[in-house]
């Protein structure tokens, strides 16, 4: 007599477990990306300093699961980044950056 294999059912708080564990996870990937990106940046002067923060901001609102700043995030991250390029900055290196780093700006349908 063959025993079979109990599968155990996912609850809801596993679930919510495993959501968590992948906005961590997505998270420390935008931290990290963000700290790659800042030493281009003139952060040592105010205006740099503030267009650091407006395409950190960007990255963070990108892996916020649920934020409606999400599809907002996307178009920026897709588009010029004027803030980066003002630096100086291209906006493919930080869409190349992002790639590599597995954080996808692409829009679902």
């Amino acid at each position: 007599m063959k025993k079979t294999k109990k599968r155990k059912v996912a609850t809801k708080k596993t679930k919510k477990r495993a959501d968590e564990n992948v906005r961590a996870s997505d998270k420390e990937i935008a931290n990290a990306v963000t700290r790659k990106i800042k030493p281009q940046f003139p952060c040592h002067q105010p205006e740099g300093a503030l267009m650091f923060a407006i395409v950190e901001n960007a990255i963070k609102d990108l892996v916020s699961v649920g934020d409606a700043n999400q599809s907002t995030a996307k178009h920026y991250l897709n588009g010029r980044m004027i803030h980066a390029e003002i630096c100086g900055i291209s906006a493919d290196w930080i869409r190349r950056v992002l790639k590599e780093a597995n954080l996808s700006i692409a829009y679902h349908s």
